[in-house]
């Protein structure tokens, strides 16, 4: 008897749980190449500079969040600005976002990635 489990395509899907909207979000992955650039830009250790970098990375993986419709209902100025309004500017949110992000590509536990991203 095959006890290998059949996967589904809600399983492969990645989410994120987001207390303090009452749900999850889902995350896309981009393509590795682009999320060490990304880590690349980030010399400054700098907590605006973190900052900039954890929103960066949650709207590039949030297709969600680049809803017209979003943007408009926030006003907001530039369009990775929803992830703090969605958000409510929670930091822990933020940080949980980040780290199931990372963890899509095997970095969440890597060995100077805390130190690299941390708020």
């Amino acid at each position: 008897m095959d006890n290998s489990k059949r996967l589904t395509l809600e399983a492969l899907v990645a989410k994120v749980e987001v207390p303090s909207l009452g749900g999850a979000l889902q995350l896309e992955k981009i393509p590795l190449t682009r999320i060490a650039s990304m880590m690349d830009d980030l010399g400054d250790t700098s907590m605006a500079a973190n900052l900039a970098f954890n929103v960066d990375l949650i709207y590039a993986c949030c297709p969600m969040l680049h809803s017209k419709k979003l943007l408009d209902a926030y006003e907001v100025l530039a369009p990775t600005d929803i992830v703090c309004a969605v958000l409510g500017d929670n930091m822990a949110e933020i940080n949980r976002i980040v780290t199931a992000i990372l963890d899509m590509y095997g970095l969440a536990d890597a060995t100077g990635i805390k130190d690299a991203v941390k708020n």
